[in-house]
């Protein structure tokens, strides 16, 4: 629809403001099927012997997939999501053995089947199921991992993207066709030479569409259609990179919940959004209740009594859970009795990216020793405690 509405927005203005300045319309009209042909059959042409028939196949696909876009949703995320906490889970809970009936058969597995768009994506799938089988036979060290699927991710796109890379250079090389067609257009005209000099006007002026046509149809049809084929292949790469992130902080020892808030991190931030709060947890109950897996652990932030460099790295993990899922983040600081630089530091730079998130970013009851140890820091303005008031 949007690119319907480009294309009409194009037409309108060119050939809009040819026919206000007073131009003659019939001169493009006359000329415009046959310099069309010439440009429009050496591009194919061309398009035809520099590529594979599978290459030109995929690229009258591809065209139409950039009309379209891309095919996942908000849904669709949260459905991955949920699909990788059910696995992970089980593989946690109940070990290889468990999981690999699911993995070696998945469109049979009572954990994708209620997944049908997942299960469309074939090359989504198997990618997520052949990495999970590596990790059942002890392909765990997680840095192999990542580099493993990091090359396969980079094959995948390599592979999707041929058909972009073809049309790009099709229309990289319009502009000289178009200068073709306008050649033999003079060449046309020459061979009239003894016409009146208004006829002879309209020839030199019909040879010049073939460069009007070439150039229009590079840099405002085939150029943007190339570059919006880039943008839904790009977008529709994004489940590959949220798998990955999930399977890899599992490998790292990270627990199913933390592993999976992590991945969303990955997602497009309209649909992280789009996921509240309220569906994403009804999400785990449901889960939970269905597969009996323990309880998510607590999100709370409550700052330890004595706040070091060691217990930094737990809240930096919480900070991330609650920026990616909570409207306004409130940190307890009731029971404080020391803190460090490394978590003083933290809270600065949650409060700031809470900012620039539109997050708010609230210090709860703070106890006097924190209150002391921020004032004596300077850092009351830039973590909020003057007013301890929601940005």
């Amino acid at each position: 629809m949007l690119n319907g509405v480009g294309f009409l927005i194009i037409l309108s203005c060119v050939f809009g403001s040819f026919v206000i300045s007073g131009g003659k319309f019939e001169i493009i009209a006359h000329a415009l099927p046959h310099e069309m042909m010439a440009i429009a059959g050496a591009a194919i042409g061309a398009f035809i012997v520099s590529n594979s028939m599978a290459t030109v196949k995929k690229a009258g696909g591809g065209i139409m997939r950039a009309f379209r876009g891309g095919r996942w949703k908000a849904q669709d995320y949260k459905d991955l999501l949920t699909l990788l906490f059910s696995v992970l889970s089980i593989f946690r809970k109940s070990g290889a053995t468990a999981l690999e009936p699911h993995l070696d058969a998945p469109e049979e597995s009572d954990l994708f089947k209620p997944y049908p768009r997942l299960l469309k994506d074939h090359h989504l799938i198997e990618f997520i199921c052949d990495y999970l089988r590596m990790m059942t036979v002890n392909f765990e060290d997680p840095h192999q991992l990542e580099a493993a699927m990091d090359a396969d991710i980079e094959r995948h796109h390599h592979e999707e993207a041929g058909p972009q890379h073809a049309l790009q250079i099709m229309a990289d090389g319009l502009p000289a066709l178009g200068i073709v067609a306008a050649v033999l257009g003079v060449i046309k005209t020459m061979g009239s030479i003894d016409q009146p000099t208004e006829i002879l006007g309209a020839m030199i002026g019909g040879a010049l569409v073939g460069t009007f046509l070439g150039v229009l149809l590079a840099y405002c049809v085939v150029g943007p259609l190339a570059a919006k084929l880039m943008e839904t292949i790009e977008a529709d790469s994004k489940p590959f990179f949220i798998a990955k992130t999930a399977i890899v902080a599992y490998a790292q020892n990270q627990p199913v919940q933390v592993a999976i808030e992590i991945a969303r991190r990955m997602t497009p931030r309209p649909m992280r959004r789009a996921s509240s709060n309220s569906k994403l947890h009804s999400t785990r109950r449901k889960m939970d209740s269905t597969l009996q897996l323990p309880e998510v652990d607590d999100r709370s932030l409550r700052l330890p009594a004595h706040g070091t460099t060691i217990t930094a790295e737990d809240l930096r993990v919480r900070f991330v859970l609650a920026a990616d899922l909570d409207d306004t983040i409130e940190v307890d600081a009731s029971e404080v009795e020391s803190v460090g630089q490394a978590v003083l530091q933290l809270l600065v730079a949650a409060r700031a990216e809470a900012a620039a998130n539109g997050q708010g970013f609230r210090i709860a009851n703070p106890s006097q020793a924190f209150v002391n140890r921020v004032t004596s820091c300077r850092l009351a303005d830039a973590i909020g405690l003057d007013t301890g008031d929601v940005l």
